[in-house]
């Protein structure tokens, strides 16, 4: 009996941290679905034009009548550089739904004779889901190109999906771009910075700040919801007592936008 329970326990961690993953996915390509933000990031001009420059410089060894993967592909911008230069076969792989937004891109340049897009005609192929959910058959492919980078380089995790391209899809001595990372570091103190983040960091907390919000004392937010709920529910002294019993939290992914 008691192997079981630690098995039963260790399945419901399991089930925990596998809704706790598709709740950060969800969020994650929600807003990279946006096309604020990749309009944000088509216009960092300088960022952009370092990812197509490395890519045309690659171009004649691991581009051109190459075929190339392009992981996490966004508004497709990588995948549009590939086959400026040369690329004979681009799988484009993209989970948000930005990959509908790609394909109508492709759409009008497969139809449409005139299509300024034409040179993409037959040219890419989307793929909407994670590198690591691909459920159909994909050739190995001679190169991946990704904007794998985060703040501090590995923010955002996209690394390692990055890394499970190259194990799974990358030929033999493929080419990567990026392939090498370097973190710099550089210490500052600016104090004005520092009480600006540390007020809004103690607004919780602050009798001047959240405490009096609409006749709410809410300094326990500062952890989460369930807690507020928690002490009105056990603590006869609380000031949010009147809540007792009266709240039922409900998880949901269900999106209402």
């Amino acid at each position: 009996m008691k192997i079981e329970g630690v098995v039963s326990e260790a399945h419901n961690q399991a089930d925990i941290d596998k809704d706790q993953a598709a709740d950060r996915d969800t969020g994650y390509f929600q807003y990279y679905a946006h096309l604020q933000h990749q309009q944000n990031m088509l216009q960092d001009f300088v960022r952009t034009n370092t990812y197509r420059n490395a890519i045309i410089n690659l171009s004649p060894a691991a581009i051109n009548n190459k075929i190339v993967m392009d992981v996490g592909a966004g508004s497709g911008i990588l995948s549009y550089f590939a086959v400026q230069s040369g690329a004979s076969k681009v799988y484009s792989i993209e989970a948000s739904s930005m990959a509908g937004k790609m394909q109508k891109i492709l759409d009008d340049a497969n139809s449409n004779p005139n299509s300024k897009n034409r040179y993409l005609k037959d040219k890419i192929q989307i793929l909407k889901s994670k590198v690591e959910d691909i459920v159909v058959d994909i050739e190995k492919v001679d190169t991946i190109v990704s904007e794998p980078i985060g703040v501090l380089l590995v923010h955002e995790r996209m690394l390692e999906s990055y890394i499970y391209a190259r194990d799974k899809y990358l030929k033999p001595n493929g080419t990567m771009a990026p392939s090498l990372g370097t973190i710099c570091l550089a210490p500052i103190t600016d104090s004005s910075l520092w009480a600006e983040t540390m007020q809004k960091a103690r607004f919780w907390q602050q009798p001047d700040g959240a405490s009096k919000v609409y006749s709410i004392e809410a300094s326990s937010m500062a952890g989460k919801m369930q807690k507020i709920l928690d002490d009105a529910n056990s603590n006869p002294n609380s000031k949010n007592r009147y809540l007792k019993d009266k709240i039922q939290i409900l998880k949901s992914t269900t999106s209402t936008t």
